[in-house]
């Protein structure tokens, strides 16, 4: 294609670093980092790293050529460096099942740089295969294995729900800091090398936060706010919804996804019935829960239902919200099932009918890639509600969830490793009271 042509082709143009070439079956790591967000039946999203100095198109075409319009919806510059960027694109016109090739270019010589494959989400059926993970430290040598299981499975999305970034590990605490801890992890977690992406969507907790432990208090909130959204962030359309701080509400084939906040409005431990997740937040997820039967997956990076530990938990630290959510909870039409993170251990809990009106469940997965201590989930701070042993292995979880039934969900939860080795598979049929 010749340049002037190549200019005129639809092509959205902006800039991009080229990063030296490594290899694994799943990642190839040519050209840069690019993390696909939040994707319909018709559109999908890209947060894409930029080198500010390079300018570079971005193209996107099917498997016979046909290009596709994208649009350059931002660009976040560091604030503390002229050198990178994150760049937000859109491509829109898609459809399920196809095949798509994102390109990047070279503007002044056309020269491709990087190339990845994508697809749009097939919104029409009752079925949905996540994963559900937290805590991936960059820093951690197991990242690629986790990473090549979790691109074995082959899921329809995934929900990082705490920790995606260790921003306060290897750095000052300075908010440029924060910033290089969010660069340096995009340069190095396999999943935003993937030659096929699949749609990522996130929610933080303390370590993307940025303080440990950390709550609304926290000096740099509104800054590290601005860091998350321009590293994982997506644009507002249907079947996603945008809610207080960075929570977010997804509706995908017949399931709502509620990704909460658990950091922007935590009130501090010495508040008497201090709150979780503050009143609007609160207010704004019963308001989209409504009257609807879709069943609801409520994540969270703290645990919900984790009193016992006497550690970070909804019902260790904030019981006032806890048990008020609960009761409103209670009075929905919806099954609503939990998933937290955060303990570097994985567990599931039967939460008991007479909290709910029904049995419902708690998935706590984690680390991907962190810490873990051999035997922690089973040996002290006895849970009650552990369904099978805890896994303390680095794993994700691997839900097929099944709402093809009126107020029914039939759920396949596997916890997966390394070489994806399965820790555990059990299977669950959550029930309305209504149902």
């Amino acid at each position: 294609m010749k340049r002037r042509d190549f200019l005129k082709s639809g092509v959205a143009v902006a800039t991009a670093v080229a990063i030296t070439p490594k290899t694994s079956e799943s990642a190839a790591r040519v050209g840069f980092p690019i993390l696909q967000t939040y994707t319909n039946d018709d559109s999908a999203q890209f947060r894409i790293v930029a080198d500010t100095a390079s300018p570079v198109a971005y193209i996107a075409r099917d498997k016979a050529g046909a290009a596709k319009r994208v649009t350059v919806l931002s660009r976040e510059s560091n604030p503390f460096t002229t050198k990178r960027a994150i760049d937000h694109i859109v491509v829109d016109g898609l459809k399920p099942a196809e095949t798509y090739i994102l390109e990047v270019r070279d503007v002044r010589t056309n020269a491709l740089i990087d190339s990845r494959e994508f697809s749009a989400l097939d919104t029409k059926s009752k079925r949905l295969n996540f994963v559900v993970g937290s805590c991936t430290h960059d820093l951690f040598s197991g990242q690629k294995e986790i990473w090549q299981s979790v691109y074995d499975m082959k899921p329809d999305i995934i929900f990082l729900i705490g920790d995606s970034c260790y921003a306060d590990w290897s750095s000052d605490g300075s908010l440029p800091g924060h910033w290089e801890r969010n660069f340096e992890t995009r340069d190095t977690v396999d999943v935003y090398w993937w030659k096929r992406l699949t749609p990522l969507i996130a929610t933080w907790d303390d370590h993307d936060y940025g303080k440990g432990n950390g709550d609304r208090t926290n000096p740099m909130r509104e800054d590290v706010y601005t860091t998350f959204k321009a590293f994982f962030g997506s644009e507002q359309r249907r079947g996603l919804k945008n809610g207080p701080g960075v929570s977010s509400m997804l509706m995908i084939r017949g399931h709502r996804f509620c990704l909460m906040d658990d950091r922007y409005f935590r009130d501090p431990l010495e508040v008497t019935n201090g709150l979780h997740w503050g009143e609007d937040q609160e207010k704004w997820l019963f308001d989209e829960i409504g009257a609807s039967t879709e069943p609801v997956w409520l994540m969270n990076g703290s645990q919900f239902f984790g009193g016992y530990r006497k550690k970070e938990s909804m019902e260790s630290n904030h019981p006032f919200q806890f048990k008020r959510v609960l009761d409103r909870l209670a009075k929905a039409k919806a099954p609503v099932m939990f998933c937290s993170g955060d303990v570097h251990f994985t567990e599931l809990m039967t939460i008991e009918p007479p909290i709910l009106g029904y049995q419902s469940l708690e998935i706590t997965s984690s680390a991907m890639h962190s810490t873990t201590f051999p035997g922690t989930p089973n040996r002290g701070d006895a849970n009650p509600r552990r369904f099978g042993k805890g896994i303390w292995q680095n794993n994700f979880v691997f839900v097929e969830s099944d709402a093809s039934t009126p107020g029914t969900v039939n759920i396949r939860t596997r916890c997966v490793g390394k070489s994806k080795k399965i820790y555990f598979d059990h299977s669950f049929v959550i029930k309305n009271k209504s149902a």
